[in-house]
């Protein structure tokens, strides 16, 4: 998202390998280029469900950390993005 020719998340995770050792998600509302605003991990620009998908598909088993960069109550923020991600990994589970 941040570099104008960045490999798509495919490619980096079939690059990298059993290099990766560790992921972290988070969302924006907008292209970091125009604004960088950070949001809660549904709600945004970047399809997380896809970016989880590839990383099974890709046999990642490693750490998985949730970002929850925003002003207020992070803790709430944090919960959101929690529940998202078990919702997701359960439907991914389910496939």
């Amino acid at each position: 998202m941040v570099f104008p020719e960045a490999p798509t998340l495919a490619e980096a995770v079939t690059a990298l390998g059993s290099r990766l050792y560790a992921v972290h998600l988070k969302n924006l509302l907008t292209n970091p280029a125009q604004l960088l605003c950070v949001c809660t991990l549904g709600d945004g620009i970047i399809n997380i469900r896809e970016q989880l998908r590839i990383l099974a598909e890709a046999g990642y088993e490693g750490p998985i950390c949730l970002e929850s960069p925003r002003a207020g109550d992070r803790e709430h923020f944090l919960r959101q993005d929690v529940e998202y991600y078990r919702s997701v990994m359960q439907d991914l589970e389910d496939f």
